[in-house]
């Protein structure tokens, strides 16, 4: 009996001390702030003008399994990159055990471009163009994004005053 009891607690304890951890997939509900697919068409109005990203990388992470010794967290991440003329965005959402952040960043070909972050903390928004329920506003001191659940990029508000509103 002594035996039984000594071999059931070491199968616990290997049991419970096994080598990997499964991490979850990148949350649903922040999958509705990226709704694009490869080969997708962002399309913006500049107030005198039409402009279309085509989104030409679609990339989804999910790290499925890690080691329990790795002093790391579940990160997880979607991504797109899209292209107009010389002008690239690229537009991430990472979620890990521990915070969830959403990355854009605007290049115009050789000028300087916007870099901006947030954690995703949704507010109401609402200006001329419309109202919104959940967004998350992205700043880098002289530029905002505006990010709407179910929309994706909905506002580009450049420090020139020039506005790019999301076509539907």
């Amino acid at each position: 009996m002594k035996n039984l009891l000594s071999i059931l607690i070491l199968g616990m304890c290997l049991f419970s001390c096994s080598k990997e951890r499964h991490c979850p997939n990148f949350p649903e509900e922040l999958e509705s702030f990226i709704p694009y697919e490869l080969n997708d068409t962002i399309r913006f109005d500049t107030g005198y003008d039409t402009i279309e990203f085509i989104i030409f990388n679609y990339r989804k992470y999910d790290k499925e399994i890690i080691s329990r010794n790795c002093d790391c967290d579940c990160g997880t991440y979607i991504e797109i990159e899209a292209s107009y003329q010389d002008t690239l965005l690229f537009y991430r959402i990472n979620s890990s055990d521990y915070w969830k952040e959403i990355n854009f960043y605007l290049s115009f070909g050789v000028k300087s471009g916007i870099n901006a972050s947030n954690i995703i903390d949704t507010i109401p928004y609402k200006d001329q163009y419309g109202i919104y329920d959940q967004c998350v506003i992205l700043n880098d001191n002289k530029n905002s994004i505006v990010v709407a659940k179910n929309y994706g990029i909905i506002r580009v508000i450049l420090d020139n005053g020039e506005t790019w509103t999301l076509i539907e």
